[in-house]
C-alpha cells in the first residue's frame, strides 16, 4: 500500500489498484480520516451565531445598506481622488471635485435615459399599430388551423389587452 492511498479516493486500502476495478469497499478518501468528521460537523454554537448574524443583517439593513453603498462609492472614487492628490490638490478639494463630477455624470446619464424613455412612451401607439398589422398579416398567411397561427393570435390578444391597460 502506497502513502498516496490515505489521501487519494481512487486508490484502494488493500492495494494500489483503483477501487473502481476491485470489489473492495471505498476507503482512503479525504473524509475517511477521524479528524475530517469534526471538520464537517457544525455545532450548535456556530449555528446560533450564524442565525444571530443573519438576523442582525436583516433587521439592520436600513443602516448597513447605505454603509455598503458608501463603501463601494469610496472604493470606486479612490483612484480619481489619488490622481487629483498627486497633482497637488488638497484632500478635501479632491474629494469634493471627484464626488461632484461623479454625481454630475450620473445625473446627466439619468437625464438622457429619461428623455429616451419619454420618446419611447410617445411612440408606443405607432409601435402598437405596427405590431397589430404584422400579427394580422402573419396570421392570415399561416392560417388559423396552424399551431403557429394560433400562437400568433394568442400573442396578439395578449398584446392588445396589455396595451389597452
Amino acid at each position: 500500500m502506497s502513502d498516496r492511498s490515505a489521501f487519494d479516493p481512487v486508490v484502494s486500502a488493500a492495494s494500489s489498484t483503483p477501487a473502481a476495478l476491485t470489489c473492495e469497499p471505498f476507503a482512503g478518501g479525504p473524509f475517511d480520516r477521524p479528524d475530517a468528521i469534526h471538520a464537517r460537523r457544525v455545532n450548535w454554537m456556530s449555528a446560533i451565531s450564524i442565525c444571530i448574524g443573519a438576523a442582525i443583517l436583516h433587521f439592520g439593513s436600513e443602516v448597513f445598506l447605505p454603509l455598503a453603498i458608501a463603501t463601494l462609492i469610496a472604493f470606486a472614487l479612490s483612484p480619481l481622488i489619488s490622481s487629483l492628490r498627486r497633482r497637488g490638490m488638497p484632500r478635501m478639494v479632491a474629494v469634493l471635485t471627484a464626488v461632484t463630477v461623479t454625481f454630475g455624470l450620473i445625473g446627466l446619464t439619468l437625464a438622457v435615459m429619461g428623455t429616451q424613455i419619454g420618446l419611447v412612451v410617445q411612440s408606443l401607439p405607432t409601435y402598437q399599430s405596427n405590431i397589430i398589422t404584422k400579427l394580422e398579416a402573419w396570421t392570415a398567411a399561416e392560417g388559423s388551423s396552424n399551431v403557429l397561427g394560433r400562437f400568433v393570435e394568442m400573442i396578439g390578444v395578449v398584446a392588445l389587452v396589455w396595451l389597452e391597460t
